[in-house]
């Protein structure tokens, strides 16, 4: 085996980040086959390892990344989303490579790391896939949403993505093998069979259960309106993503699926529990829009027809509604002074009317009140009830009497 480096670097580089290990030092690079053997899967697991400097490196620059998000103009124009990788993660699978297990390093810090212009084009394929189904289900994206977030060839899309820095878990990143089996049939001329020797080759990955934070900023200059709830959509988006695409390389086979974090999770369902508590309210305030409306309506129409009625015709109903509501709210005082007031003008002229019909009513009505609110004062005695019940029986005849 001879090391693809120049002689004078010598081969220990126990110090170095994984960058400058896998990259463009990476002591693995061979002529001839590179075989699985324990002593070298041990010597690769423990240089995958992050040292402590690059432990501080991957806090410094997730910090970095927060100060300066965070430091972002409007809260509106920005989005924060912290996922955990379900399964394993890798990037740069196909950089060049002598052993064509190439990984992406973030120079000159040798940290890994996936570009934001890979992310934007694998959650650009999620809204994609979104505004093509046939269920309805699109959840607000369109092929014009689309273009208006992410760009077209001659526009300039409204959002973009952060390059995103992963914190492996347990500060190491994993070692991985594929083990091709037709070496025979690609590289020597024979023919396909599945009795080939495998041909092991390792490749780097991050584990999973690592944390990647998403960085997404929104230039609303170039949306259509103010009101444009493109947060949401990405977000939406973003999910999906998370749950049917992957990111990174290898993804056909199950590598690079992200979920929401613990605290992303809980957060989520705070936004679904508000998001529905608000569409319960603007459905409350749209039903108590609609029956202001409806009881305004009948109100008009009411006084429409209250002034087309004859005068004696108005009192008596204006009257009877309120002994009604009196009598369904015997308790209530205010009603009970409101139906006092409307029966004052039958007291005064019921009496002068010619149908004896109306009167009767009338009185019925001065009949129903009394029964509800009372006659006597309270307190009177013997001879000021007798009093009171001579003025009552007065009232009555001169309604019922009439002219």
């Amino acid at each position: 085996m001879r090391a693809a480096v120049p002689k004078y670097l010598g081969a220990q580089f126990g110090c170095a980040n994984p960058g400058a290990r896998f990259g463009m030092y990476f002591s693995g690079w061979c002529d001839g086959d590179w075989k699985l053997e324990d002593g070298k899967r041990r010597a690769l697991e423990g240089a995958a390892r992050l040292s402590d400097a690059d432990k501080k490196i991957v806090s410094e620059i997730r910090r970095r990344q927060k100060a300066q998000f965070d430091a972002l103009p409007e809260s509106k124009q920005r989005l924060k989303v912290r996922a955990v990788s379900s399964a394993p993660f890798m990037t740069g699978l196909g950089n060049e490579h002598p052993t064509e297990n190439g990984f992406s390093f973030l120079n000159p810090y040798g940290l890994p790391y996936l570009p934001g212009s890979a992310v934007k084009g694998v959650v650009r394929r999620a809204a994609e896939e979104l505004a093509e189904e046939d269920d309805g289900d699109s959840e607000g994206w369109s092929n014009e949403v689309i273009s208006t977030l992410f760009g077209t060839p001659n526009q300039i899309g409204a959002v973009s993505f952060w390059d995103v820095i992963p914190s492996p878990k347990a500060s190491k990143l994993d070692v991985e093998v594929m083990t091709p089996h037709y070496s025979h049939y690609y590289q020597r001329d024979q023919s396909p069979h599945d009795s080939g020797n495998p041909n092991p080759i390792l490749f780097l990955s991050v584990p999973p259960e690592s944390e990647f934070d998403f960085y997404i900023r929104c230039d609303k200059s170039r949306l259509a309106h103010d009101s444009f709830d493109w947060d949401a959509l990405v977000r939406k988006a973003l999910l999906r993503a998370f749950d049917w695409l992957g990111f990174g390389a290898k993804t056909s086979v199950g590598y690079g699926a992200m979920k929401l974090s613990r605290a992303e999770e809980r957060d989520e369902e705070k936004r679904a529990e508000q998001e529905e508590a608000r569409r319960q309210q603007e459905e409350q305030e749209k039903n108590n829009a609609e029956i202001k409306r409806q009881e305004a309506e009948e109100r008009t129409q009411k006084e429409e027809q209250l002034a087309s009625m004859p005068e004696n015709k108005r009192l008596l109903r204006l009257a009877a509604e309120a002994v009604d509501l009196l009598e369904a709210n015997r308790n209530n005082q205010p009603i009970a002074e409101a139906a006092r007031k409307a029966l004052k003008p039958l007291e005064e002229k019921a009496p002068s009317w010619q149908e004896a019909v109306e009167r009767e009513e009338a009185a019925k009505l001065h009949e129903r009140l009394w029964e509800v609110v009372g006659w006597f004062v309270v307190g009177a005695n013997k001879k000021q009830k007798e009093k009171q019940r001579n003025k009552k029986k007065t009232i009555l005849e001169k309604i019922r009497t009439g002219p």
